[in-house]
């Protein structure tokens, strides 16, 4: 048994290499994510990678490099060119980055031997702006009082505006509030049924500026 299974491996493995494309059969990259969904110097920076190849695809090696503001990050898988697909998420801990925009390319290999001499290759680009401390919001906004807070808070605008938007994100990027003023330049902000932690905030004023900021809810 361990003989025929031998040389099915040895029969696959030379069709792999006499037939390069699709070394790992279906590969794709999703929607690629930065966290925390807003980026500032203080926050150490994850790249969330979804992404399928052949079932039974072993990871050779990878690779992270930061060179000036150019981050490319690649992983080199070796598998069969089998049809059956399994999706991955995978994770990548880039750490604390200094204050700038950064282009980051995402590639993924599969190659049919250990050195990846050849491979298939699905590669994307996405955006990553480090700012300053976005707690503090640009001069439209005054304030975000208080803040911790564990029931409600204001924010107190520079002036008043006839059409307000507020949008409340989680940590990992999701959408978990919104709400729509008009006319005013206060806004009270209750928690409802927010969990403590760590939000940010998007305000579009009158249609036209948009400003970030993060809150804390705590008991």
């Amino acid at each position: 048994m361990k003989k025929v299974l031998f040389v099915f491996l040895v029969i696959m493995l030379s069709f792999a290499k006499a037939n390069s494309q699709n070394v790992c059969g279906i590969m794709y990259i999703g929607n690629v994510t930065i966290l925390p969904y807003f980026s500032t110097i203080d926050d150490t920076i994850k790249v969330v990678v979804p992404f399928s190849t052949s079932t039974g695809s072993v990871e050779l090696w990878r690779n992270v490099n930061i060179d000036s503001n150019q981050i490319t990050l690649s992983a080199c898988y070796i598998g069969l060119p089998f049809t059956v697909v399994t999706n991955y998420l995978d994770t990548i801990v880039l750490g604390i980055l200094p204050l700038g925009n950064y282009n980051i390319v995402v590639n993924k290999y599969c190659s049919n031997d250990t050195i990846c001499s050849y491979s298939d290759t699905v590669s994307k680009t996405i955006q990553l702006d480090i700012t300053t401390n976005i707690t503090k919001f640009s001069n439209n906004v005054k304030s975000i009082s208080p803040n911790p807070f564990s029931q409600s808070t204001q924010i107190t605008l520079n002036q008043k505006y006839h059409s307000i938007a507020l949008v409340v994100y989680d940590i990992q990027g999701k959408q978990v509030a919104q709400q729509q003023y008009a006319d005013c330049d206060k806004i009270q902000l209750s928690r409802n049924q927010l969990s403590n932690g760590l939000y940010f905030l998007k305000l579009t004023l009158d249609d036209k500026s948009v400003e970030t900021g993060k809150m804390v809810i705590s008991e």
